[in-house]
């Protein structure tokens, strides 16, 4: 049976915008909260337009590493969490 493009979109868009709703805090060995760090997703407006975006890294000391990815619609916050995480001890990276 194929599917048509709309329904893949109904049927995974809640599963994307479940999973991109909140971003877990950076946490020490005992499980508390790195201080310094920041991990927050919130809206802010760039260039008139109000754009959902994730920050996170492990210290608010450490450089600004932007990222700009893909194009209308495809956001990609869940791959570079997966793929980039890394990235994160060394920069703060707003996506």
């Amino acid at each position: 049976m194929k599917m048509i493009p709309g329904l893949i979109t109904i049927l995974t868009l809640p599963l994307l915008v479940l999973g991109c709703a909140k971003t877990p805090a950076f946490r020490d060995e005992a499980g508390r909260i790195l201080p310094g760090s920041v991990a927050r997703m919130q809206y802010v407006e760039l260039g008139g337009s109000r754009q959902w975006i994730c920050v996170r890294g492990e210290s608010v000391d450490k450089p600004l590493l932007l990222i700009l990815h893909g194009g209308p619609g495809t956001p990609e916050v869940l791959p570079f969490r997966r793929y980039d995480a890394g990235l994160e001890k060394d920069f703060i990276l707003p996506r």
